[in-house]
């Protein structure tokens, strides 16, 4: 293979993981409806477009929305909001949606404190708004909104524990789901809990296997229903929290 070719190879491999054109591939206005997937949402039947999530891809992910929604932002013919946690740094010029900074892979209050606004948000969606949520690798230590009874301290010693451990991400994620009053199904409950949006979407960007999707976050909106007793280390030797 010649350099050039290397090269072309490389600058398309970019090219298809960049989220947002990830995003652009996949999500697609026509005519008067959103399509994502294969699923289409009437623009009109909707106020406003809420966009929340967390990640290290979700500034770009969020970007392109912006982008394709257009001249439907404020001023158009819907409003658009939102709010997403990203790593230090991770930063993109967005109109509407505040990029808020926070820790990774250790989780800090600033990551609680975007959190509790990321659930405020779908707490507050009503019938006539779109909820969308993006989420991306990352997305777990920088959602981290303690379940009653756990402490951030707690959270952020866990979280070094077993990073030191070499347990990998699916069990580490487990854990933090565990731990969470947003993961693992529970930020769809808040919106449930107002009497929820109309509609909910989540588009997931991850870059590991699609058999381990779920565990890029444990995020907020598909349910789980797996147990720490059921996540089992790679050679199979045992509950892996006694382990590590």
């Amino acid at each position: 293979m010649s350099r050039p070719h290397a090269f072309a190879i490389f600058r398309a491999a970019v090219r298809a993981a960049d989220p947002r054109q990830a995003v652009l591939a996949h999500v697609k206005i026509d005519g008067p409806a959103l399509v994502a997937g294969n699923r289409r949402y009437t623009l009109a039947d909707f106020d406003r477009i809420r966009v929340i999530g967390a990640g290290k891809a979700s500034a770009r992910m969020a970007q392109a929305l912006e982008r394709l929604l257009g001249k439907r932002i404020p001023g158009g013919s819907i409003d658009v909001d939102g709010w997403i946690n990203v790593p230090d740094g991770n930063t993109v010029r967005l109109r509407r949606i505040v990029l808020h900074q926070a820790g990774h892979p250790i989780p800090d209050r600033r990551g609680v404190e975007g959190a509790r606004r990321i659930a405020q948000i779908a707490r507050d969606s009503g019938r006539r708004d779109l909820l969308i949520c993006v989420i991306s690798g990352g997305a777990s230590a920088l959602m981290p909104l303690p379940a009653p009874g756990v402490t951030l301290a707690r959270k952020k010693e866990i979280t070094r524990r077993l990073l030191a451990s070499g347990a990998t991400i699916q069990e580490i994620n487990t854990v933090r789901k565990h731990m969470s009053a947003i993961k693992g199904g529970h930020l769809a409950a808040l919106a449930r809990l107002q009497r929820l949006p109309r509609e909910a979407e989540a588009l997931e960007l991850a870059e590991i296997a699609r058999g381990v999707l779920r565990a890029v976050a444990r995020n907020g909106l598909p349910g789980d229903r797996l147990r720490i007793r059921q996540a089992q280390p790679r050679d199979g030797g045992g509950n892996f929290v006694r382990r590590y």
